[in-house]
């Protein structure tokens, strides 16, 4: 398609030179430029859909970001991944409703139960999301907790260093 916009762009623009360089009456020169004018408008106007339209089609195409949230569950004995999971879902689905739950993609990746941290995965436009619902966790199977995000990166081997760390 762009081999196209640029013909189209070409034509129009030899065509508008011809006529400037034609020794014809001034009224069908004029009607010819403005002729030519709007072929080259027209033509401008699908390149700049063309673009926009492979620009989305590019976003479209790749694999959602993510951002990994380290975090740490006081006391740390109480849950376990699954019914961290399952809160965090919970809370969210409470915020958002299912259709914000699914958008999300919110998933507890790591969690140690013996130091009380663990990793959350959730996609890049939900970030902030996601640090509401660890600070609005207040039980865990019927236990009174506290979440604390520790820190937010882009990629899960930084997360697993900091979780280490």
């Amino acid at each position: 398609m762009p081999g196209l916009i640029d013909v189209m762009i070409a034509v129009a623009a030899g065509f508008a030179a011809g006529i400037a360089a034609s020794t014809l009456a001034v009224r069908p020169v004029r009607r010819r430029l403005e002729r030519a004018a709007g072929l080259l408008e027209l033509a401008l106007k699908l390149e700049a859909r063309y673009r926009e339209a492979s620009r989305a089609a590019r976003r479209l195409s790749r694999k959602p970001r993510r951002r990994y949230i380290v975090f740490e569950v006081i006391p740390a004995s109480v849950a376990d991944a699954e019914s961290l999971e399952e809160t965090f879902r919970n809370v969210l689905k409470d915020l958002k409703g299912l259709t914000g739950l699914a958008e999300a993609g919110i998933k507890v990746i790591e969690y140690n139960p013996e130091t009380g941290r663990g990793i959350l995965r959730v996609r890049k436009g939900y970030k902030y999301l996601a640090l509401a619902v660890l600070g609005l966790v207040r039980r865990i199977n019927g236990e009174r907790v506290l979440v604390l995000p520790l820190a937010t990166t882009g990629s899960i081997k930084r997360a697993r260093k900091l979780l280490t760390s």
